[in-house]
C-alpha cells in the first residue's frame, strides 16, 4: 500500500475497504429503488458486489470500483432484483441482536477479529441454512449460493496474493494466515449443503490449496476432502439422472427440453458451444467479452497462479453450461460471470497502467497499487 507507514490504523482500513462499501452501497440504491427489490434481499445481493469489489482491490481503486460496478447491473444478476421478503421482520431483527451478541462474546474470548469474523459469519450462514430448511422447505437460496461463491473466490484470491506475489509489487512471500483455509472450507460446505453447484469449485480449490502451499494438518485435509466428495455427490443426486444423462442432446433440442438435468453429450454439439458464448455476450457488450480475454492473457503472463485457478473455476462452471438444461441456468453460470469480471478488471488495470506509462502521468491517483 502505498505510503502505509505514513498513514494512521483507521485511514489504512478506511482505504481499504472504502471503495468495496461505496459500491455495495451503490448496488443496494440501485436494487431496491430501481429494481424493487425488497429490502433484506438487496442487502445479500450488495453484499456480493462489496466482497467482489474488495478481491479487485488489488489491481487498483478505479478498476475494482468498475469492475464491482459491471457484476452489479448484468442481466443475469439484475434477474435476482423484485419478489416479496420470505422472512418475518422481527426475525431479521432478533438475528441483528443475537448477531452483535455473538461476536461480542467470540470478541471477549479470542480477543481476536479474524476469528470473530469467522466464527459468526459461520453461525449466520448457518442460521439463514436451517431457516432456508424450516420455512421454505429445503429449496435453496440463490442469494446464499452467490455469496458463498463470492466468498469463495476472494479467499482463493487473497491466499494466492499472499503466498505468490508478483516480483515487482514489493510483496515477499507469506503463509496464508492460518484461518483463511478454514473460512474457505466454511464456505464450501456451507455452499454445497445450500446448493450442489458450489462443488464445482472442488479442482479450484485443491488446486489453490496447492499453488498457495498451505501448511494444514491432516485433520484439516480430510475435512476438505470429506466436503469435496459430500458435494459431488450432491452435485451427481440433484443433476444427473440416468435417463437424461444418455438422452440426446439433439432430440432434447428438437423436443423442447427444460429440465434441471445435465446431458452428457451436449458439450459436442456446436449450438451448445454459442449459446454459452450468447450468454456470455448478453451480460456484457463486445467490448467486455474482448477486455475479458485480454485479461486472462494478461494474468495468465504476469500472475499464473491465480490465472490457472481462474481458469478451473470458468472451465467448470462453462462445462456445467454446456451439459445443463434447466431454465435457472443464467443464475446458476454467475460464478462464470464474477471470473469474468475479474478478467475484465485486471485488463483494464493493464490498460490504465500502459497509458501511465506512455504518458508518464504519476501513479499515486491510482489508489491501490497493483500487487497481482
Amino acid at each position: 500500500m502505498e505510503n502505509a507507514a505514513g498513514r494512521s490504523p483507521l485511514l489504512r482500513h478506511i482505504t481499504l475497504f472504502a471503495p468495496a462499501v461505496l459500491v455495495a452501497g451503490a448496488a443496494w440504491g440501485l436494487y431496491v429503488f430501481a429494481g424493487g427489490t425488497p429490502v433484506f434481499r438487496a442487502v445479500a445481493l450488495a453484499l456480493v458486489i462489496g466482497i467482489i469489489t474488495f478481491t479487485l482491490r488489488p489491481v487498483g481503486t478505479i478498476p475494482a470500483v468498475f469492475g464491482g460496478l459491471i457484476l452489479a447491473i448484468c442481466p443475469a444478476f439484475w434477474a435476482q432484483t423484485g419478489g416479496e421478503g420470505v422472512y418475518p421482520l422481527a426475525l431479521y431483527a432478533a438475528a441483528l441482536v443475537g448477531v452483535a451478541l455473538l461476536g461480542a462474546v467470540v470478541y471477549w474470548v479470542t480477543r481476536s477479529p479474524a476469528w470473530t469474523i469467522g466464527l459468526v459469519g459461520a453461525a449466520l450462514m448457518s442460521a439463514a441454512l436451517v431457516g432456508q430448511v424450516i420455512v421454505v422447505g429445503g429449496a435453496r437460496s440463490l442469494r446464499l449460493t452467490t455469496i458463498a461463491a463470492a466468498l469463495i473466490v476472494y479467499l482463493l484470491a487473497d491466499m494466492l496474493r499472499v503466498s505468490n506475489p508478483r516480483p515487482d509489487s514489493g510483496l515477499t512471500p507469506e503463509q496464508p494466515r492460518p484461518e483463511r483455509p478454514l473460512y474457505l472450507l466454511g464456505a464450501f460446505t456451507f455452499g454445497v449443503v445450500n446448493d450442489p453447484t458450489i462443488a464445482l469449485f472442488s479442482p479450484a480449490i485443491i488446486l489453490g490449496l496447492l499453488l498457495a502451499r498451505v501448511k494444514l494438518s491432516p485433520l484439516v485435509w480430510i475435512a476438505f476432502g470429506v466436503a469435496i466428495l459430500f458435494g459431488a455427490g450432491r452435485l451427481i443426486d440433484v443433476y444427473i439422472d440416468a435417463n437424461y444423462w444418455a438422452f440426446s442432446a439433439e432430440r432434447a433440442v428438437r423436443e423442447g427440453l427444460q429440465a434441471p438435468v445435465l446431458i452428457g453429450d451436449a458439450w459436442r454439439e456446436a449450438w451448445a458451444w454459442f449459446g454459452l458464448f450468447r450468454f456470455l455476450g448478453d451480460q456484457f457488450p463486445p467490448v467486455g467479452v474482448v477486455l475479458g480475454v485480454i485479461g486472462l492473457a494478461r494474468l495468465s503472463r504476469w500472475y499464473p497462479p491465480l490465472g490457472i485457478v481462474t481458469l478451473t473455476i470458468f472451465g467448470m462452471y462453462a462445462l456445467f453450461g454446456l451439459l445443463y438444461f434447466g431454465g435457472d441456468s443464467a443464475v446458476l453460470l454467475i460464478p462464470l460471470l464474477m471470473i469474468q469480471v475479474l478478467w475484465i478488471t485486471y485488463a483494464l488495470a493493464a490498460l490504465r497502467d500502459w497509458l501511465v506509462k506512455m504518458t508518464g502521468v504519476r501513479g499515486e491517483w491510482r489508489g491501490v497499487r497493483n500487487t497481482l
